[in-house]
């Protein structure tokens, strides 16, 4: 907070006023409070600060000697257009005018028509995210040119955390007047007393004036009320919109996953179709592979079948044949053997790494983490060490494997994070939005 003017100055402007001493603690912080002074000389003070925000953003100090005359106050932080409020309020109870706590029961309606003002326009903000909800659970379509349920989850937030800010305001403001019913009390009873040197037409006035404020202050008493119930009420109604959105949005969702699910057996049909028609290949080279080899065999030059008679067949080299075909085939069988023993090692360290993911932090892949991730380059198959989707059955594993004793209660645990999760039931109002006490 800046002053508009120096510290010199001010100094001497509060000395001048004989403002409490509290006041300059009081300024420069953002907690409301209302506090009562009197000082050695009989001159009493009474400081009023309401909580810091953006408007209405006031402190006040006030300084009166025992006879009531010489009122002198110090009111910092008002705008242009709570300057004309203050003005118009000042008219309205002109009669008022020579009382001490006029003009902080004045601050304290202003501060109530903010609040007031503040609940009607989120109310209105409230009814209008409910007609769109109302809209969209109407409709049978949620697709993406339905209403936007991050913009509304955004303004449903906003709300509640407004009105949480107003229902504070509203209780500092009971506190107000609840401190202002004190001093009047205090002030009315010295009022009486006749050792006080006060003219008469003053007392008189001074007694008129507090028959006055006694209403104006049971009015904001009534309207704290009834603005505190409509906070209360506002703060339901959000919370079960809000309810009602991230339902909607789960149906969306699952909408979409339907879709996902139809593509994705589709895709099985086309996949099964696929497979039947290679297996139809399959077993018609079964079919064809033993004429083919033995087409092939005894097509090889090896065999001389217009050998004159007494001669062989065969020819005297036929065992290069099989002495190359032998080596071959066995290197084929262990390059098979040698690609299966990695692909089961693989998968066992895959199990492990799973259990070991909660645990992990982020840090460089060990040298066995590097030779693993070389399996990803191989060409037969694409590795993944797990699966997203998988999170919650991995959580299970883990703490089986930690605690074997206590997998029902992991289990249960579990559950009921899931449940949790689950959309609640639907709510909705009529379309009204309650009011307030007119001012």
């Amino acid at each position: 907070m800046t002053m508009p003017f120096t510290k010199s100055i001010f100094l001497s402007i509060a000395e001048r006023m004989k403002l409490p001493p509290v006041f300059f603690r009081v300024l420069f912080t953002g907690t409301p409070q209302s506090i009562p002074s009197r000082s050695e000389d009989n001159e009493e003070g009474f400081v009023f600060r309401t909580p810091k925000s953006v408007k209405e953003n006031w402190t006040l100090g006030l300084s009166w000697n025992e006879s009531f005359g010489d009122l002198k106050a110090f009111l910092y932080g008002l705008q242009s257009d709570e300057t004309e409020a203050l003005g118009t309020h000042l008219r309205d109870n002109q009669s008022q005018l020579y009382h001490p706590m006029n003009l902080p029961i004045i601050l304290c309606e202003m501060l109530t028509d903010g609040d007031s003002n503040g609940i009607k326009a989120h109310a209105s903000m409230l009814y209008d995210v409910e007609f769109k909800t109302k809209t969209a659970l109407n409709t049978e379509s949620l697709d993406a040119k339905g209403p936007d349920f991050g913009e509304m989850t955004r303004s449903l937030n906003t709300i509640i955390s407004r009105l949480a800010f107003h229902d504070m305001r509203i209780k500092a403001n009971r506190g107000f007047v609840e401190r202002i019913e004190l001093q009047m009390k205090s002030m009315s009873s010295r009022l009486g007393d006749k050792k006080i040197s006060i003219s008469e037409e003053l007392r008189s006035s001074l007694k008129a004036a507090t028959q006055l404020m006694w209403q104006r202050l049971v009015h904001l008493k009534t309207e704290h009320q009834a603005l505190g119930l409509e906070i209360a009420l506002n703060q339901r109604i959000a919370q079960s919109q809000l309810e009602i959105v991230y339902n909607l949005v789960a149906q969306r969702d699952n909408r979409d996953n339907r879709s996902l699910a139809e593509i994705s057996t589709e895709i099985a049909i086309t996949t099964k179709d696929d497979s039947f028609a290679m297996r139809t290949l399959a077993i018609m080279s079964i079919a064809f592979l033993p004429g083919t080899f033995v087409a092939s065999f005894f097509s090889m030059s090896m065999f001389n079948w217009q050998a004159p008679a007494g001669t062989s067949v065969v020819s005297s080299r036929f065992y290069i044949y099989w002495a190359v075909t032998g080596p071959l085939t066995l290197v084929v069988f262990l390059i098979w053997l040698f690609w299966y023993e990695v692909h089961k090692k693989h998968d066992t360290y895959a199990a492990k790494l799973r259990a070991r993911t909660q645990k992990q932090s982020m840090s460089r892949p060990s040298r066995e983490e590097k030779f693993w991730d070389v399996g990803r380059l191989w060409p037969s198959k694409r590795w993944t060490h797990f699966n997203a989707k998988d999170e919650e059955k991995q959580a299970v594993e883990v703490i089986e494997e930690q605690h074997p004793s206590n997998v029902s209660t992991a289990s249960f645990t579990v559950e009921t994070v899931l449940r949790q999760r689950a959309p609640t039931t639907q709510v909705t109002r009529a379309d009204t939005i309650p009011q307030g006490p007119l001012r």
